[in-house]
């Protein structure tokens, strides 16, 4: 459930109440929300029954359960992104590229003549990127909350 930046009055909370209320199920539920979730809103998702997982960036109120390292413009990006129609499965997959320095390229460096191989130089992650490339957006909040269900959709006994 998306809270994150949804309109909402003094007259809907009792309705997500009572929603969240008739809920039934064991999986949990999760519920997004960041700092721009409606107070009205905000009240009602401090009390929230057993199997209820909120996530969002810091500063959202109520406080989440699982606080995600995000800004909170980007997460409002993120966010807009969805509705502008980007794929969901683009705002989640986050893909990373590292370099790799495993026991292949050790040997290979010991095949070479390197008696004392070390790992590529760490990136300058303060570096300035490259602005004619485009930044990959991802809503770090909905991935996370995506990894959770998956994760415990693994864990879940299997029936025999």
């Amino acid at each position: 459930l998306d809270l994150r930046y949804v309109v909402a009055t003094d007259e809907d909370a009792p309705l997500i109440s009572r929603a969240l209320g008739q809920r039934t199920g064991s999986l949990p539920l999760f519920i997004l929300i960041s700092p721009e979730t409606p107070p009205a809103l905000a009240r009602v998702l401090s009390r929230l029954p057993a199997g209820t997982v909120t996530l969002g960036v810091a500063g959202s109120a109520p406080t989440p359960t699982v606080v995600i390292a995000q800004a909170t413009d980007t997460d409002r990006r993120a966010y807009a992104a969805a509705l502008d129609g980007l794929a969901l499965e683009t705002l989640i997959s986050g893909k990373l590229v590292k370099e790799r320095f495993d026991e292949a390229s050790l040997v290979k460096d010991f095949q070479n003549g390197h008696a004392h191989p070390s790992p590529p130089p760490v990136p300058d992650l303060t570096a300035k990127t490259d602005p004619d490339k485009p930044q990959l957006l991802i809503d770090r909040v909905l991935q996370r909350a995506v990894h959770l269900h998956r994760t415990l959709v693994a864990l879940r006994p299997r029936r025999a």
